[in-house]
């Protein structure tokens, strides 16, 4: 936990958490921070959070998950859109990841996707528990951040889903 200065909240110490959508678990955490400096966490303060935190943490984590399917939604919807009018066309990706049965790739334009490594590999092999590479058809290795050159192969905007081949 980090104790520091925030303007914003006019307190002289405040906690951070590194996920910004969790916004009301940060509320709650500053308010008992705040009441333990001002001295005013008692056992009833206690009794009350701990009456309430359980509750507060699942829906607050109900609420994330809802958001970030909702976002990725959208984006798969925006991204199905711009893709649509480029079928045949080639494109340089970048591999940001490879695991057991994607590989997630990202475009120069900010375009984001998976691709199922069965559709276009041959096989895939773990290194070891923080490094992935993969073998294409022709034995090549392939690794988290190499260049691949792929080919939209077509677009379905009902299902969102985007389709390569590798070049």
């Amino acid at each position: 936990m980090l104790l520091v200065q925030h303007f914003g909240l006019a307190l002289e110490s405040y906690s951070h958490f590194t996920s910004p959508i969790r916004r009301y678990p940060d509320l709650q955490i500053h308010r008992i921070i705040k009441e333990i400096v001002s001295w005013k966490f008692d056992d009833s303060r206690r009794d009350h959070y701990e009456s309430i935190l359980e509750s507060v943490a699942q829906t607050s984590t109900l609420q994330e998950n809802l958001a970030e399917n909702i976002e990725w939604k959208i984006n798969s919807l925006m991204s199905v859109k711009y893709m649509s009018d480029k079928i045949w066309e080639q494109f340089s990706w970048y591999i940001s990841n490879i695991d057991a049965k994607w590989v997630f790739i990202e475009l120069d334009n900010t375009i984001q996707w998976m691709v199922n490594i069965d559709s276009w590999l041959y096989d895939f092999n773990k290194l070891c528990d923080w490094l992935y590479e993969i073998i294409d058809t022709e034995w090549e290795k392939i690794n988290v951040w190499k260049k691949v050159t792929l080919k939209v192969v077509s677009v379905d905007e009902w299902s969102l889903k985007i389709y390569f081949e590798i070049v």
